[in-house]
């Protein structure tokens, strides 16, 4: 999935490169042997001719129990598209695409966009990462962030089964859960 969409657009620049790259060893936390599984993965994918949506099926069908994932994995395919500075058309539809497949609202996939579209500006992404709006009061940014923490807690994440590499990466996401709240809690002075 994600080479296909590093080419959405025909090129598959640097930047994508770059962050696919970080992906795989600081967010995934992979191994030299590992990465360079990954890396052949990645360069047969590229020359496949295997639509997107034929491994977003696939994607979703092995990990349809498995929400959390679905968000990391749309998470990562928004990182690729938005590294380059710019979310293209291509890009769009194939996100859409996948957002349908893994059956996400396209709210959910607003708010998960917004994460990474610079644009939308640093204090919304804070609130989009809770999955609330800087408009709700604070008993709503309260319930969602109880909510994010609970789907994301180390101990639930662990008890899945997930390769560790999926541990890794939900922990961060709980981390970023936790500092977004902080932020909002600052802004807005919650107690």
């Amino acid at each position: 999935m994600i080479a296909k969409l590093a080419m959405a657009d025909g090129d598959f620049s640097e930047d994508e490169r770059h962050v696919i790259e970080n992906l795989m060893k600081e967010e995934l936390h992979l191994g030299a042997d590992d990465v360079e599984m990954a890396v052949s993965i990645f360069n047969n994918a590229l020359l496949d001719t295997t639509p997107f949506d034929f491994y977003a099926s696939t994607f979703y069908q092995d990990f349809q129990s498995e929400p959390q994932l679905l968000e990391l994995m749309l998470e990562i395919l928004l990182k690729v598209s938005y590294a380059d500075g710019v979310l293209n058309k291509n890009e769009e539809t194939m996100l859409l695409s996948a957002t349908k497949i893994f059956k996400f609202s396209k709210e959910e996939y607003e708010s998960i966009k917004s994460r990474y579209d610079t644009v939308t500006g640093t204090n919304n992404k804070y609130y989009a990462i809770l999955g609330c709006s800087p408009d709700d009061p604070v008993e709503i940014i309260k319930k969602c962030y109880r909510n994010m923490i609970v789907e994301y807690h180390p101990d639930k994440i662990s008890s899945k089964g997930l390769p560790e590499e999926f541990i890794l990466f939900a922990n961060e996401k709980f981390k970023e859960i936790q500092n977004a709240y902080e932020i909002i809690k600052k802004e807005r002075n919650i107690r």
